[in-house]
């Protein structure tokens, strides 16, 4: 294995491990919580109620809820591969440098398409009256619209940055055996 170690491969795996071991873990909690809080009889009368409404907003909160189970069990399993991913960066094996990279295409592309929905929930808000000296709702949701399509942009940025860094030749060499 070749001596040279640069520090940003090095600081990438660390932070890494850190964020996908405490993801991993507040996935595993919600997954058992999802378990055991959400399946029952009174739980399911309630949805069976709420999925015969014709408004969009409860179809899909009800939608939700059905889906919880496994939405939590994938983000665990998608933090567990990031945090064998990272050890495995912190190490420089190669297969998981390419399962990094895999994975912040990912995360990317997840990003991109959970704004999309995001802002179809926007845009499904409905218009609330504007109650004297109350704040200006409709303002609040146009800066929140903004501020997500911003930090969705700043994370894709900095994940293709990283991505571009694994690729580059005097990293990959850092993982040739």
């Amino acid at each position: 294995m070749n001596a040279v170690r640069s520090s940003f491969v090095t600081a990438v795996a660390w932070i890494w491990i850190a964020m996908s071991g405490l993801s991993a873990f507040v996935a595993l909690i919600q997954t058992l919580f999802a378990g055991v809080l959400l399946p029952g009889p009174y739980f399911e009368h309630a949805m069976a109620q709420a999925s015969t409404s014709a408004d969009p907003q409860v179809q899909f909160a009800t939608s939700l809820f059905h889906w919880f189970p496994w939405i939590t069990g994938l983000m665990f399993l998608s933090s567990a591969i990031s945090l064998v991913a990272s050890i495995g960066l912190l190490h420089r094996r190669n297969w998981a440098r390419l399962l990094f990279i895999a994975m912040l295409l990912l995360t990317i592309l997840s990003q991109v398409a959970g704004l999309v929905v995001q802002q179809k929930i926007f845009a499904m808000l409905p218009a609330v009256p504007q109650e004297e000296g109350a704040p200006p709702i409709a303002m609040f949701i146009h800066v929140l619209r903004i501020a997500s399509i911003l930090l969705t942009l700043a994370f894709a940025a900095v994940f293709g940055w990283i991505i571009k860094r694994l690729v580059s030749p005097a990293i990959a060499a850092e993982f040739a055996r």
